[in-house]
């Protein structure tokens, strides 16, 4: 079923799903398969108190509440969580996440995690995910993108270019009921090991 709606909304066969109860959830799990990369599986050991520099994650001003609570939940901490001034049109300004990043690293942290947002139709006030994908690759940040209100536009190929660069994420929150998808590369959460790979 997932691979269906892959299909359906044009992603490459990279990808697979996993169904989740809310976009919430799918968010939650997103951020924590992000800490736990950047983090070389720290659950394994002293969790994120064994880090040498906290992790750091960034959102747009007009992320959805459910960002911020699943940054929180994943135990980044609200110091560590970077809002992202938007343009005139609420689209992240991919200047100010590179500038962001950069502060960041000189002042002894690390970037671990990007959540960017699809809108839906007619508002067209997506992020800009192709310059936020690329800066998310020079940084080896997780890139997570929020299209719980535009993944059901998105079977529309003439809607789809409000979502170019999503192949370069890690995770996607597909549609506002519940689901996510992610590409072959990114890990399993409950055994740490490639999705491909992985019996569970």
């Amino acid at each position: 079923m997932t691979d269906w709606l892959r299909q359906m909304v044009g992603l490459s066969p990279a990808w697979s799903g996993v169904i989740q109860d809310t976009a919430s959830s799918c968010t939650l799990v997103a951020l924590l398969c992000a800490r736990e990369r950047a983090s070389g599986f720290s659950l394994v050991r002293g969790g994120l108190q064994g880090e040498a520099a906290p992790l750091v994650v960034y959102v747009s001003a007009h992320s959805h509440s459910s960002v911020d609570k699943a940054a929180l939940l994943a135990g980044f901490g609200r110091d560590n969580i970077r809002v992202i001034g938007t343009d005139d049109v609420h689209a992240m300004r991919a200047n100010l996440l590179e500038a962001a990043i950069r502060a960041d690293l000189a002042a002894g942290r690390r970037p671990c995690a990007v959540v960017a947002r699809a809108a839906r139709p007619p508002r067209r006030r997506s992020n800009p995910l192709e310059a936020i994908a690329a800066i998310a690759r020079e940084h080896v940040l997780w890139m997570h993108v929020d299209a719980a209100m535009a993944g059901s536009a998105m079977i529309l190929p003439e809607c789809r270019q409000l979502w170019r660069g999503v192949e370069a994420a890690d995770s996607l929150v597909m549609n506002r009921t519940s689901g996510s998808a992610w590409p072959s590369t990114a890990r399993c959460t409950t055994c740490a090991i490639p999705s491909t790979s992985c019996a569970s």
